[in-house]
């Protein structure tokens, strides 16, 4: 994450794109379960602030710098 946060203002989102299905994977199995997504993301600045699933085959997850004070 310090690399990526160099690059990102205090209101720029994180979004991260999980693929659902076990077909059409480039890396099989996924590279990270939906909980250790969560789990890692925990550990960082960053609090999920929604999750979209409007996408058959994806879930989207967007997160937000914690706010100060939060956490």
């Amino acid at each position: 994450m310090g690399n990526l946060t160099r690059y990102m203002t205090a209101d720029t989102p994180l979004v991260i794109i999980e693929r659902n299905t076990h077909r059409e994977r480039a890396h099989p199995p996924s590279f990270m379960t939906n909980r250790e997504i969560l789990e890692t993301m925990q550990t960082t600045g960053y609090d999920l602030e929604r999750t979209e699933t409007f996408l058959p085959k994806d879930t989207i997850y967007i997160f937000k710098l914690k706010k100060q004070g939060s956490g």
